[in-house]
């Protein structure tokens, strides 16, 4: 969630739970049945899509899901609006690790960030490179 610290910094931490509550209801509301939400620490969640049939799927999933959080938050009488960069791995099959996976999908979630509040971008080798190439420097 971009930013959503300042939720926690402005509002307090019990305030700050109750919209990562209602942020995985949104993404569970968000995705088909058979998709997996969890939340993977702090203000991140991974969200696992099963049997996709086309690339375009994952996409409008992903555009579902901006749509709904950027939906405003009311808690306590306070309207709260966040937006998430959002990083995607789209095919997992030459994956030897769920870490592999979680490592291009972060790396691709940065790189959505760098673009500004409320992207998303789909991992590809060159973000791999980019980043490698950062580390060396």
């Amino acid at each position: 969630i971009d930013r959503f610290q300042v939720v926690n910094y402005t509002f307090g931490n019990a305030l700050g739970d109750h919209v990562l509550q209602e942020v995985a209801t949104r993404l569970q509301s968000s995705v088909r049945e058979l998709d997996t939400v969890s939340r993977f620490g702090g203000d991140e969640f991974v969200i696992l899509l099963e049997e996709i049939e086309s690339y375009r799927m994952p996409i409008q999933i992903m555009r579902r899901v901006q749509e709904a959080l950027t939906q405003p938050f009311y808690v306590d009488n306070t309207s709260i609006q966040l937006t998430a960069s959002i990083g995607m791995v789209l095919w997992t099959m030459d994956y030897r690790s769920a870490e592999e996976i979680l490592r291009n999908a972060t790396i691709a979630m940065q790189a959505a960030r760098k673009k500004g509040t409320g992207k998303f971008r789909v991992f590809s080798p060159s973000l791999l490179t980019e980043a490698m190439s950062l580390m060396t420097l």
